[in-house]
C-alpha cells in the first residue's frame, strides 16, 4: 500500500526489477525488503502481515499494476 511503499522508499528500497528480452523491467509495486528489516525476524514478521493486509482484492486488475521498461543497450 502507499504508506508502506513511502516507508520502503525512505529506507532505500528500490523496485523490483529484473531483465527480459534485453529489457530492463521495473515493477513498480514491488519493492524490496529493506534490509534492516531481514535481519530483524519480528520486525520482518511485521513486515509480511503487513504485505498480506496491502494486497489487493479479488477483481484487482492487471492494468492497475504499474510497469516501467527501459532498453539495456
Amino acid at each position: 500500500d502507499e504508506a508502506m511503499r513511502v516507508e520502503f522508499e525512505a529506507d532505500g528500497s528500490e523496485p523490483f526489477s529484473y531483465r527480459a528480452a534485453g529489457r530492463e523491467v521495473t515493477v513498480r509495486r514491488y519493492y524490496a525488503v529493506p534490509a534492516h528489516v531481514i535481519d530483524d525476524p519480528a520486525l520482518l514478521h511485521s513486515y509480511a502481515e503487513r504485505a498480506l493486509h496491502a494486497t489487493p482484492t479479488p477483481g484487482h486488475r492487471l492494468s492497475d499494476t504499474m510497469l516501467a521498461v527501459t532498453s539495456v543497450g
